[in-house]
């Protein structure tokens, strides 16, 4: 992966580690709403600017930031997440730091990803992107 800087150390059993070399990641930078599709209720929809490989945004209770590479027409991407506020209540339960390894098929307008965090093996989240404003 090309920028670690917000993830921390490196993973080795990274997904991103056997990426194929990025494609043409620019139809993908902009601000989106994004929303965890899971059976927990109530779970805040947040805001995330996709943009040079980077994904940083946040909801009411997390902040997340990650990286992201297009390959072969599939979008495959890392993040930290992050408690900073409000109860720590999540799609994988109370924990204050989870990291996230997602995939899916990105789109201009709309996409949804999928995954799972290793601190919860087993568990499999959505996470759904909507296209909001173009970047300045």
């Amino acid at each position: 992966m090309r920028d670690r800087e917000c993830l921390g150390d490196a993973t080795p059993d990274s997904p991103m580690d056997a990426a194929d070399p990025p494609y043409d990641v620019s139809i993908l930078e902009a601000l989106w709403s994004a929303e965890f599709v899971s059976p927990v209720p109530d779970l805040p929809a947040g805001i995330v600017i996709i943009e040079a490989g980077r994904i940083v945004g946040g909801d009411g209770r997390y902040f997340y930031c990650g990286t992201y590479e297009l390959g072969a027409d599939v979008l495959m991407a890392e993040a930290k997440v992050t408690h900073y506020a409000g109860p720590t209540r999540s799609v994988f339960g109370p924990h204050k730091n989870f990291d996230l390894y997602l995939s899916g098929v990105p789109g201009r307008d709309r996409f949804t990803v999928s995954g799972e965090s290793p601190q919860n093996p087993g568990v499999f989240i959505e996470w759904r992107f909507i296209r909001r404003a173009e970047l300045p």
